[in-house]
């Protein structure tokens, strides 16, 4: 009896090779031409800017599209589609190509690379006469590994025991074999997006350790698995339990270390501002004033009270990291202290701009242009315009930050006025994780913001599916704003963000934290949050406010990971960390 680990076989690789190179060999149902890779899985489709439709399809369709066919013909592939996707892989928006992609239902791959081979060298030189470049990638994206990460409410309990007994054993062994790589450690449940299938487990999903390391890494991989898997099978454990393991390229955003070709982010584009009212809700985009580079979400508004004043500030709170640029003579400075903590004075005051400026300037660009093309006498994209320019401006500025903050394991305060603060206070459990807030002084002329919760139109399908679903509509209808602060984040409950525009989605809190190892060094248990449809954490939403299904705020989003599932700090931990480095009083407004 025992654990039996489970994953993928590759061929076995004497030299060290990138973790692209050693993941892309493992899949036998996505080829690419010979010496390249296929775009790394998980990928996204880059957009163009207000033109989400556009790709190179013209570039294709016509007496290019039959030379492609009849060579698929000649070696017997049937196709299901062909398109031309401007593809990147997650998180690496800089490196986005027009790929031809093929699907095929086909699962016989033994001409699939002389196919391939021969399609490339036809639309590579098509594409050059173009002054462009395409590559080309063949797929069957029912067999392909397509795996996700799902939500679990209910996991097995011998699969819960299996992960917490494994986890030391699985990060000594991680550190050990791939100590300067890895960005983050995650034990969640996976399924194939199509067949619902994991790890070629013809039952549905399957829990499965993932070791995330940085795009660009090299190592024996195989060898650095089978330690790990070594690792996983010698914890003793008193049932047979199955585990996936999967070690994959990913990064946690902010501050993991950069690949060595791309920097990863989780920005892939700019949010439209259409119609924003002139006093913003949470949710809104936020940013520096005069940065056109960050961006970030505007969290939940409180009212703060100094130490020692009469009366409270009304206030919002968002991520530390999205308005730290502003100040880049001292950002060194504030990311070791903060800002206006433990009594120090506030040098020079960080504006917070609505909408962030990288967000307002794309969109006053895109709506010029759509107002000079369109004659409709309606006007949409004027008024936009105008509507726009009319609301945005300075929101507030900060008046207290937390820098950029790890707590771990043993690390105390000493508070003027307090005394010593005792790590206790502070640790869901007995490890580590991040501080990242920022407390933003409202403008008088935005004062009324408020903590208005999206209707429940705005979710998705798959989030209005969940029982908690129902709890939240009933008591949506009692109210529209958050009524208190949630004592915790436990495993597995039902969570929620709003989006720019109104749009909302949801998820589960993960039944394990996820182990996370930043650029800094400090490698913490971050709280995580898996969404039931796309994505919890992606495209500047650090800051954004957390709430349950009982209209209580639960956390802060802090970050997420290339898979797009979020960080968060608990809200009782951002009240505490507030309390005692500033002295001042968080409350609900």
């Amino acid at each position: 009896m025992g654990i039996r680990c489970k994953n993928r076989e590759a061929a076995p690789r004497v030299a060290p090779c990138s973790i692209e190179h050693y993941v892309a060999k493992k899949d036998p149902f996505r080829v690419a031409p010979t010496n390249q890779l296929p775009t790394s899985w998980p990928f996204n489709i880059k957009h163009e800017p207000g033109n989400p439709r556009v790709d190179r399809g013209e570039l294709f369709y016509g007496t290019l599209e039959h030379r492609v066919r009849d060579t698929l013909g000649r070696f017997g592939i049937n196709v299901t589609s062909i398109a031309v996707p401007y593809l990147h892989p997650r998180g690496f928006p800089d490196a986005a190509q027009h790929i031809l992609a093929i699907l095929t239902p086909d699962t016989d791959t033994s001409h699939w690379q002389e196919a391939v081979d021969e399609i490339y060298e036809i639309v590579s030189a098509a594409a050059a006469q173009d002054g462009t470049r395409m590559s080309v990638m063949l797929e069957n994206h029912h067999m392909s590994y397509s795996d996700i990460s799902i939500v679990v409410a209910a996991p097995r309990a011998d699969v819960m025991l299996a992960f917490i007994s494994i986890e030391a054993a699985v990060e000594a062994a991680v550190q050990q074999s791939c100590p300067d790589a890895w960005t983050s450690i995650a034990y969640h449940y996976r399924k194939h997006k199509c067949t619902g299938h994991g790890n070629g487990n013809g039952n549905g999903p399957f829990p499965t350790v993932i070791v995330f390391v940085m795009s660009g890494s090299e190592a024996r991989w195989s060898e650095v698995e089978a330690q790990i898997r070594g690792a996983i099978e010698a914890v003793p454990f008193p049932v047979d339990v199955e585990l996936g393991l999967e070690i994959l390229p990913g990064f946690s955003s902010p501050a993991t270390a950069p690949s060595t070709e791309h920097v990863p982010t989780t920005k892939h584009h700019a949010k439209i501002q259409f119609g924003i009212p002139s006093v913003p809700n949470v949710g809104a985009s936020i940013g520096p004033q005069l940065s056109d580079t960050n961006a970030g979400t505007m969290g939940i508004v409180v009212n703060f009270k100094p130490n020692g004043a009469e009366k409270s500030q009304k206030c919002f709170l968002t991520s530390y990291h999205a308005i730290a640029a502003r100040d880049p003579l001292n950002r060194a400075t504030h990311d070791a202290i903060g800002i206006g903590l433990l009594g120090r004075a506030v040098d020079r005051p960080i504006e917070v701009a609505y909408p962030a400026i990288y967000d307002s300037e794309f969109s006053k660009e895109l709506f010029a242009k759509r107002a000079a093309e369109n004659k409709n006498p309606e006007k949409v994209w004027h008024k936009a315009l105008v509507g726009l320019i009319k609301n945005e401006g300075v929101v507030g500025e900060v008046i207290h930050a937390s820098g950029a903050r790890c707590l771990a394991p043993g690390e105390g305060y000493d508070a003027p006025g307090i005394g010593r603060i005792s790590p206790a206070y502070f640790y869901h459990g007995r490890e580590g994780f991040r501080v990242d807030w920022a407390l933003v002084a409202l403008d008088p002329s935005k004062a009324a913001a408020a903590n208005y919760l999206p209707a429940c139109s705005a979710f998705p399908p798959p989030c209005t599916e969940e029982p908690e679903f129902t709890t939240y509509r009933q008591n949506r209808s009692l109210g529209g704003a958050i009524t208190g602060v949630a004592s915790h984040a436990p495993p597995r409950s039902w969570v929620a963000r709003v989006y720019t525009g109104r749009a909302a989605t949801a998820g589960r809190v993960n039944f394990m934290r996820r182990t996370v190892r930043w650029a800094d060094g400090w490698i913490t248990k971050e709280t995580e949050v898996i969404a039931f449809f796309g994505d919890f954490s992606g495209c500047a939403d650090d800051g954004a406010m957390v709430f349950n299904e009982k209209k209580e705020w639960v956390g802060m989003l802090i970050g997420g990971d290339s898979e797009c599932a979020g960080y968060i700090t608990p809200a009782p931990y951002v009240i505490a960390d507030i309390h005692i480095m500033t002295q001042g009083t968080v409350t609900l407004i």
